[in-house]
């Protein structure tokens, strides 16, 4: 860094911190700026006189009115209009200077409805991204089929792991986040009993199922009194038998069913074969 003196000869950097100018010495101050901070710069000489305020709009932008640090960290994203005023001294005459600054707040999550998906499923499982989008898909380790524009996964075109999803946006304001997707091959267990197969009427019970795995649904046949978790009214239900299918819940979901036999209460008659006199 150098200045000229007053006889027009170029005068080289002495400390790194001052030299003679044209106007005579001028100091430059190093800050020390934390990770967050943003220092502005300004032509010392187009100047003529160091600012002494900054304002800023509209409101939401942290910055030292001083000397114009801005804090990032403690800004709300958006755009601002930076004024740098400075003060003649001798005429008193004001001087102002603007810029814009913008500062982003980049958001990059994203998910998948679950994080379990079946092998076998047809369908593509899109993510629904709740962040900023025009990101990038990526996974690891290898074997899942992923667009990585869209983030759509193919299940059946996939290999049986458990994966990582990185959905990674870029810019001046880079940012990244993950989501852990398993494709499995097994299908849940779906078994299911009732206490016995066949059941007569006029008992006033109602039967409950034991369910090797709660959760799922139970599709009753007409006839059949039947609620949502697979319990029976027998006296309700109409003489017959009956197949109850249960499928559990998930991707993954299996079927089995069970058949059962209601019948009606015998009705006793009483008959004499001939007709007798006292």
């Amino acid at each position: 860094m150098f200045g000229r003196n007053s006889n027009g000869e170029r005068n080289p950097d002495t400390n790194g911190f001052e030299f003679e100018g044209e106007f005579g010495p001028i100091r430059i101050f190093a800050h020390e700026l934390t990770q967050s901070e943003v220092e502005h710069e300004y032509d010392m000489f187009a100047l003529r006189y160091k600012p002494d305020s900054f304002t800023a709009t509209p409101g939401g932008l942290s910055i030292n009115p001083t000397s114009g640090i801005i804090d990032v960290s403690a800004s709300v994203s958006g755009t601002y209009e930076i004024t740098a005023s400075w003060t003649e001294p001798t005429s008193g005459k004001v001087h102002t200077s603007s810029n814009t600054i913008t500062i982003e707040d980049p958001d990059a999550g994203f998910s998948y409805p679950l994080n379990n998906y079946c092998q076998t499923t047809l369908s593509e499982i899109s993510p629904a991204i709740t962040g900023d989008a025009g990101g990038v898909f990526s996974v690891s380790p290898a074997g899942l089929v992923i667009n990585s524009t869209t983030g759509v996964i193919s299940p059946t075109a996939s290999s049986v792991n458990t994966y990582t999803v990185e959905y990674a946006i870029s810019g001046a304001c880079s940012l990244s986040s993950t989501f852990t997707i398993a494709i499995t091959d097994f299908l849940a267990d779906a078994s299911f009993n009732y206490p016995s197969s066949y059941y007569c009427q006029g008992s006033s019970v109602s039967i409950n199922p034991v369910v090797t795995n709660p959760g799922g649904t139970f599709t009753p046949p007409g006839g059949l009194s039947m609620d949502g978790t697979g319990r029976i009214n027998i006296d309700s239900s109409s003489p017959g038998t009956y197949i109850i299918e249960y499928s559990t819940a998930g991707d993954c979901s299996s079927t089995s069913t069970r058949s059962i036999q209601i019948d009606a209460p015998d009705a006793p008659t009483l008959t004499y074969s001939e007709l007798y006199r006292l």
